[in-house]
């Protein structure tokens, strides 16, 4: 098969997007050599991650900072390329691709939390979100959705027959798949007897870490374990770091911003637990790999985060200070890990191999 991969946030997106779109082309290109990738990117020379996919193993088209390149005027590129399939994999297809007739055109959509939670968002963004994703989902022969609960968010909202989507769950860096053995204790935690927890994610409202907070500060300070939170943020994590300071909460809280994937495993590895209170969510990253650490994970029980905690993860109300402060307790003082026969059943869900050959299997039906 002939493959095109729409690879803008492959070669200039640190995170979630970038993340995904990186591990769905290496992964599938190691099962399945003998197709043809093309990756389409308007200009990837800045890029960090060029020398990763700039080999013979895969074709690039360059837009050459084209006007409009990636909107609209790729599709005559893509045509160019006589391929089977073309798969966006961040969200949206380009505008009149509906018209090859002859090309099997698949979309990820990740989320629609713009429509869920609009007063995160402006109303620009929301605008040209809901266009562009709407305008995507029509245009396609197949969706893919990342979890149960953003399948049906694209049916209540788009109105697209349940038919017409397939959920594919996420995979995690590789990095997180393989066993633990010799795990140094980070060096970010001066106190190695006092018991900590994380948060991972990136600070912004959405992922609630201000009910976090403030249901810690209602804990007894000789009982409080210590916080910390790995992630950047911008205005949003400055209010919070004052708030934390204005209730004498420095010592219990440790803002790390962004760490390596290797230190963020260690982390993980020797943390009592891990919080993921998000308010919304297309999948929940962070709830797998803390889970693949071995380490017990509170997060919220709505949208796709139980999907992600897998029957494993202990569920809150992540409007509930009191709920989130309970759990934040009962787990501080709990020693049990997540054990191997759980952690073995979240890698062959979740695992990177099993999301290529399940991608294998929906464009073979597309020839």
């Amino acid at each position: 098969m002939k493959i095109g991969f729409d690879a803008k946030r492959l070669f200039f997106n640190f995170s979630g997007l970038g993340n995904y779109s990186r591990s769905v082309v290496k992964h599938y290109h190691q099962l399945y050599e003998e197709d043809q990738i093309t990756l389409f990117v308007k200009h990837y020379e800045e890029s960090k991650f060029k020398k990763d996919f700039l080999t013979s193993e895969y074709c690039i088209v360059d837009g050459k900072k084209k006007f409009l390149w990636r909107f609209k005027n790729i599709v005559k590129d893509i045509e160019k390329q006589d391929l089977d399939i073309y798969h966006g994999l961040s969200n949206e297809l380009p505008y009149s691709i509906e018209n090859l007739s002859t090309l099997y055109k698949i979309v990820t959509i990740h989320d629609l939390i713009f429509l869920k939670f609009p007063e995160f968002y402006p109303l620009i963004d929301r605008k040209i979100y809901h266009s562009k994703f709407r305008r995507s989902c029509n245009s396609a022969d197949k969706i893919i959705a990342v979890s149960e609960s953003t399948k049906m968010d694209i049916i209540q909202f788009f109105g697209i027959p349940e038919s017409k989507i397939e959920v594919i769950y996420q995979s995690c860096d590789d990095i997180f798949y393989d066993k633990i053995k010799d795990c140094p204790f980070p060096k970010y935690i001066e106190n190695e007897k006092r018991p900590y927890f994380l948060f991972v994610s990136s600070i912004t409202k959405r992922k609630n870490l201000k009910n976090v907070l403030v249901a810690l500060n209602l804990i007894k300070p000789e009982n409080r374990p210590l916080l910390v939170v790995v992630g950047d943020g911008g205005k949003y994590k400055k209010e919070l770091e004052k708030w934390v300071g204005e209730n004498n909460l420095s010592r219990d809280v440790l803002f790390l911003g962004h760490i390596k994937n290797q230190e963020l495993k260690e982390l993980y590895f020797h943390a009592k637990f891990s919080i993921y209170p998000s308010f919304y969510e297309g999948f929940g990253i962070p709830i797998i790999e803390s889970l693949l650490c071995g380490t017990p994970v509170i997060t919220s029980n709505t949208s796709s985060m139980p999907e992600a905690g897998n029957e494993i993860a202990v569920l809150i109300d992540p409007n509930s200070v009191e709920s989130i402060g309970t759990s934040i307790e009962q787990l501080s003082i709990s020693s049990e890990k997540i054990s191997d026969h759980d952690i073995l059943k979240i890698k062959q869900k979740f695992g990177a191999d099993e999301h290529a050959m399940k991608l294998h299997r929906l464009y073979s039906k597309a020839k």
